[in-house]
């Protein structure tokens, strides 16, 4: 929350000058997913607003801090039904 906050991100695509092109970019999204560490209500409230902005249901993960990396991971293959390989 605290990267996208800044709306640096929507300046970098373009997104402030161009408005327009919000569909060609986010057409295809289907939910706003939050992988919250430490999560609170102010970035709850910030969360909600960035979802808002999407027009799309927000989705908060709670993976604390200590295993972002292997919540990732379970969840990759979870989706994939068991197969997962690091690229690199």
């Amino acid at each position: 929350m605290r990267t996208f906050a800044a709306s640096t991100s929507l300046r970098e695509l373009g997104l402030d000058a161009h408005p327009e092109l919000w569909d060609d970019y986010f057409a295809n999204y289907r939910e706003v997913v939050w992988l919250a560490q430490r999560p609170s209500g102010e970035l709850n409230d910030e969360a909600r607003a960035v979802a808002a902005m999407f027009r799309l249901p927000l989705r908060i993960v709670q993976v604390g801090t200590g295993s972002l990396e292997e919540e990732l991971e379970a969840r990759v293959r979870a989706r994939d039904g068991g197969e997962f390989t690091v690229r690199h």
